[in-house]
Parts: structure tokens; C-alpha cells; sequence
């Protein structure tokens, strides 16, 4: 069931515990963590050590470990490791920018947080002027989320895609659910939604609004025409301002399940639903193996 790649200082027999946390985004700098209690080991394991895992030979991931904790008298060892070893500098960085593209912006920052970049998706104009007045991750948080784009850190490397791809959900059916907790949410409050679009008839760019008042959210994102712009922006808000249910759901082991995919149930009252997976946390126990969703309705 468990297989580790570089496992040196014990065996995959002697794990008495495994908790793997897979999370949506790592824009904050916050890392999935992997957690494992060992009931032998034989040698102390390095810091920063790189562990590769596979769950049912599915591969999750590559994981540094982080700390080490010794229990001499019960001659066992807990680890915990994250999907990358490096910090995300939260330096101020005070520069501007002028005639580059998304692309290039993206490949700049980065280089500098020392990590590859992926582009699923990227708006096909260029930024005239951009300013930064923010750490390196808060500014390409920011540029991403303007283009109405997503932004995900594992392995390394930024993903940059569109928010969901609501194709192909799983299905999980009513009958796995061993537990489910559900809560009616709002969404983050805004008062207004403004899009700023390259305007091809005035070859200038135009800021196009929804509602009125703070706070704001700012999009950079082209479009065919203002009146489509218009529509965008309308349905927009119109999102933000509806409630949603989100919540968490336990169903067996399911190490193909990760963050960000989406699903549908059976259950009923939510059969009817499309939901975004947030988090996943996976558990293998002597006694227990599950996998535990959060999630939110799209």
C-alpha cells in the first residue's frame, strides 16, 4: 500500500502512522505536509532529506523533511515533511515594470523565489506599466488573480491555470460517505467588480465596472468587446454575492483524490451540486485508513 522512495533510516513495515495534508494552494508560502510515525527506526533521518511517496502506486508527491522527533524509551520517531525545502522571501520589493508580458512577468518572479513556473493559461496582452510595492508571492499572487487565473505551488514549481476545470468531476456515492458536516457561507464581500480590458477600437485600455463601492475587485483579463466585458463583470459579482455551501466529507482511502479536482454526490439535497475540493487529508492507521475532503460549492 506505501512505498517511499530514500527511505533510509527505517522501513515502510515499522510506519504505525501516515497523514498526508494535500491543500489547494500554497500562495501564503504554507506547504502540504507529510506526517509519518515510525515504531523502529535505525538511524536519525537528515534534515531536508527529499522522500518520494507512492500510495497504492499513485504517486503523491516529493517531500523534504522538516523536523524530527525521538521518543528514545519507546525507541520510535515521528517526521514531518513539506512538498518543497526553500522559504518564500517576504522582502518588500519596491520596482516597476514596463512593456512585458504576463509570461515574462511571471518568469522574472519566479526565478528570484528560486522555483519553475508552469502556464496553463496566459492572457495574451502585455502590461504597459506595472508597479510592485509587496513580497515577491503577494505580488504574483496578485497579477494571477487579476487575470482571473489560479495559482498553485507543489513540487517547486507555480501552476498558473484557470481557476477550476469543471470537466470530468469524480463522483463519490452516497454509500462511501462514512461522515459529512455541511455550512451555508457567504463569499468574500465585495461591493463591486471592475475589469480593466485592452479596448481594440480605441486601442486604449478601459476599465469596466459592476456595482459601486469598496471593497473592489480588480481583473486584467481581455475580452471580445466592452458589452462582454460588461457581462463578465455583472456575473462576477453576482458570484461573490451568493451563498454557498461548503464542508467535509470522510469516505475510505482514496489516494487518487487530490486538491482542486471537483465532484459530485448522490447524497441527497446536494445531489445537484458542483463542488471544489480544497483539501484532502489521507490517513493510514493500523486501525483506520480514510481519506477526509473540505470543499465548497462552485
Amino acid at each position: 500500500m506505501i512505498h517511499i522512495e530514500n527511505l533510509t533510516f527505517s522501513k515502510t513495515q515499522y510506519i504505525n502512522e501516515l497523514e498526508l495534508i494535500d491543500e489547494k494552494g500554497d500562495i501564503t508560502g504554507q506547504n502540504d505536509t507529510l506526517t509519518i510515525s515510525f515504531q523502529q527506526f535505525s538511524a536519525i533521518p537528515e534534515m531536508a532529506q527529499k522522500l518520494r511517496l507512492y500510495i497504492n502506486d499513485i504517486y503523491k508527491g516529493s517531500f523534504y523533511i522538516s523536523s524530527v522527533k525521538i521518543y528514545p524509551l519507546q525507541q520510535q520517531l515521528k517526521i514531518t515533511a513539506k512538498t518543497h525545502n526553500f522559504p518564500f522571501s517576504k522582502e518588500i520589493k519596491k520596482l516597476s515594470y514596463d512593456n512585458i508580458s504576463f509570461e515574462d512577468l511571471v518568469k522574472i518572479i519566479t526565478a528570484r523565489l528560486g522555483i519553475k513556473y508552469k502556464i496553463i493559461s496566459a492572457p495574451p496582452f502585455s502590461y504597459t506599466h506595472i508597479s510592485q510595492s509587496e513580497s515577491d508571492i503577494a505580488f504574483l499572487q496578485r497579477i494571477v488573480t487579476e487575470q482571473g487565473l489560479s495559482l498553485s505551488i507543489k513540487n517547486e514549481t507555480a501552476f498558473i491555470s484557470p481557476p477550476i476545470l469543471n470537466s470530468n468531476p469524480i463522483f463519490i456515492n452516497k454509500n462511501s460517505i462514512s461522515s459529512i458536516e455541511l455550512s451555508l457561507n457567504a463569499r468574500p464581500k465585495y461591493n463591486s467588480v471592475t475589469v480593466q480590458t485592452y479596448d481594440i477600437q480605441s486601442g486604449k485600455t478601459i476599465n469596466v465596472s459592476a456595482g459601486s463601492g469598496n471593497p473592489i475587485l480588480n481583473i486584467r483579463r481581455n475580452f471580445q468587446s466592452l458589452q462582454e466585458a460588461k457581462h463578465f463583470a455583472n456575473q462576477k459579482l453576482s458570484q461573490l454575492k451568493t451563498k454557498k455551501i461548503s464542508g467535509s466529507l470522510s469516505i475510505p482511502l482514496s489516494p487518487s483524490i487530490s486538491a482542486n479536482q471537483t465532484f459530485k454526490t448522490n447524497l441527497n439535497t446536494i445531489n445537484n451540486k458542483l463542488f471544489h475540493i480544497t483539501k484532502v487529508k489521507h490517513l493510514i492507521a493500523a486501525n483506520q485508513s480514510s481519506s477526509e475532503l473540505s470543499f465548497t460549492e462552485i
